[in-house]
């Protein structure tokens, strides 16, 4: 998100004001309505550092009008303070950018601006949180630097409910072993590495001063490599040492000396292949635990059989890809433990794919435009190396979803107007809503996926218990209560409060919920962990919503 900022603000900030900036992906603006001087609006306010107070200077700022019309820019000066003047009324997104802070987790969590005729606005504050740095260096069992390691900072996320070790940033070292990951998110981190199977060559030809650089893949040789080791020493993330990296915090001297292990041979076959398929598989370890250069090819022969060497112990996603020209490819895995014995026949058969067909179905008169919608299929168990399914809706509802591997997929309709809401998904006389739709048999048919015009809505304000003043930047979760939901992120929802502590959630599905709002929280969906909200459960606020129902709520932030 700061990348995606960054780039929409940085043209905004070598002019520090400008008219006539471009919305992105929007329309061509309609001619703009022309205001008297008078009805013309300004609008002030500061940017300051969440965690001093103090100002922040430089940072890129822009107002975007929700509806067509031109957009504005300014900077922020050396005390923080920013404006913007002739502004024409309308609904304004105001967005901003910093480089070092975060300040919005997604476009939607930037305040919304209503502006009348003649207004002048003031007093806006904005919070920018500082980011981090992590540095060390990567050494091997003589202490000597590791040059070109592969470094992996990870967090444990929420996928689907499951807790989840993911990548959060990678790093390369230099010759003298070091690395640094800079604009750090505040959150307990584990810092990984590896030494690199690339080396280079440098050469000279003659009295050239030219320096030829090569790199090449180098076979350990033997059985032993270099494991994936993390922060301090340890194989096993369980141990790791825990990085709490607080907002704005230099964090020095993350050495990891890396370990040798034995390593393992894993053979196996790939049934069924068929005269003209190309056949590959992949080895990857599993939720990213690992970084991506332990990622491991191997040819398959006309047999289906196929080795891969040097494989290091840890939890593996084996993958075969089939391809026929002028047909679709197709996929199937194999989840694998791999230990310090040889792994010998691995088998397993690809089933050709199947297809799957479905169409939309609104209820009542709404008029929906289905050309603006997507199905997906996603893996219930998160894996998003597997390759995703998806398809464009027609004019009249229908879909067709191609190469369908047998797996258990989530169905996922994307691009839904605010006040709808996917109401059920039928795959004969059963509802996969909640529970999924299973592909393991490969029974084909159709699917109807029922959507509603009527969805409910939450809105309503934050306090700060501590001040009694409203919470700006507090975190919203809307959190499923019916068990068979707890699993499935789409029945969640966040938010972030505004500057007057003021949220709106959106498109919910009828049904049982709590809503809580905390200070600051850890990012990577915690709130979908049960063992994180145990501690507050009596803090949330529960709601049952119905279609249509719009309740105003009012909360207290949990402190952070």
């Amino acid at each position: 998100m700061r990348l995606l900022v960054a780039l929409l603000l940085a043209p905004l900030a070598l002019t520090g004001q400008a008219d006539g900036v471009s919305i992105p992906n929007q329309p061509p603006a309609a001619p703009a309505p022309q205001y008297r001087p008078e009805d013309l609006c300004s609008v002030e306010g500061q940017v300051v550092n969440s965690e001093t107070g103090g100002p922040v200077n430089k940072a890129s700022l822009a107002l975007f009008p929700m509806a067509n019309g031109a957009g504005r820019a300014a900077l922020s000066d050396a005390s923080g303070r920013f404006a913007f003047q002739n502004v024409s009324p309308g609904t304004y997104r105001m967005m901003f950018s910093r480089s070092g802070y975060r300040t919005a987790g997604t476009v939607n969590d930037f305040p919304i601006i209503s502006l009348e005729r003649g207004q002048k606005q003031t007093g806006i504050l904005l919070r920018a949180t500082p980011l981090g740095i992590v540095a060390g260096r990567v050494l091997d069992g003589d202490g000597d630097p590791v040059a070109h390691a592969p470094v992996q900072l990870s967090r444990f996320q929420y996928v689907q409910g499951r807790k989840q070790l993911t990548r959060a940033d990678s790093a390369t070292t230099n010759d003298l072993g070091e690395y640094r990951f800079f604009d750090v998110d505040p959150g307990k981190y584990l810092v990984s590495a590896t030494a690199s199977r690339m080396l280079q060559i440098s050469t000279r030809t003659g009295d050239s001063t030219t320096t030829n650089r090569a790199m090449f893949v180098v076979d350990p040789g033997g059985d032993e490599d270099y494991a994936v080791t993390f922060y301090p020493g340890t194989r096993d993330p369980a141990t790791a040492a825990r990085i709490d990296i607080a907002p704005g915090a230099q964090i020095q001297n993350i050495n990891i000396g890396v370990l040798k292990t034995r390593t393992v041979s894993v053979r196996g076959r790939i049934g069924n292949p068929a005269l003209g398929e190309r056949l590959s598989v992949t080895l990857a370890p599993r939720n990213s635990q690992a970084p991506g250069a332990l990622t491991r090819g191997a040819t398959v022969d006309r047999l289906g059989n196929f080795e891969l060497t040097n494989v290091l112990p840890g939890s593996y996603v084996l993958t075969a890809t089939i391809s026929q020209p002028g047909k679709p490819a197709y996929q199937a895995r194999e989840f694998l433990e791999v230990g310090t014995s040889n792994v010998d026949g691995v088998g397993f058969p690809i089933s050709p794919p199947t297809e799957v067909r479905g169409r939309i179905r609104v209820e009542g008169q709404y008029a929906l435009v289905f050309s603006n919608l997507r199905v997906s299929l996603a893996l219930r168990d998160g894996d998003t190396s597997f390759g995703a399914t998806n398809g464009k809706v027609n004019d009249d509802g229908s879909f067709l979803l191609e190469s369908v591997s047998l797996e258990r997929y989530d169905v996922v309709l994307a691009g839904l107007p605010n006040g709808c809401y996917v109401k059920a998904i039928r795959a004969g006389d059963a509802d996969v809503l909640a529970a999924g739709l299973d592909r393991t048999g490969g029974v084909g048919g159709q699917i109807e996926i029922v959507v509603n015009p009527h969805a409910g809505q939450i809105s309503g304000a934050i306090r700060n218990p501590r001040t009694d003043q409203p919470a700006g930047g507090a975190a919203v979760a809307l959190i499923p209560q019916e068990k068979g939901r707890r699993e499935r992120d789409t029945f969640y929802q966040t938010a972030t409060a505004d500057q007057a502590g003021r949220f709106i959630l959106r498109g919910i599905s009828p049904g049982e919920y709590k809503v809580f709002a905390w200070e600051q929280i850890e990012a990577g969906g915690a709130y979908m962990d049960p063992e994180f909200v145990k501690p507050v459960e009596d803090k949330g606020l529960p709601v049952t919503i119905r279609e249509g129902d719009k309740p105003e709520i009012q909360l207290n932030a949990i402190p952070r």
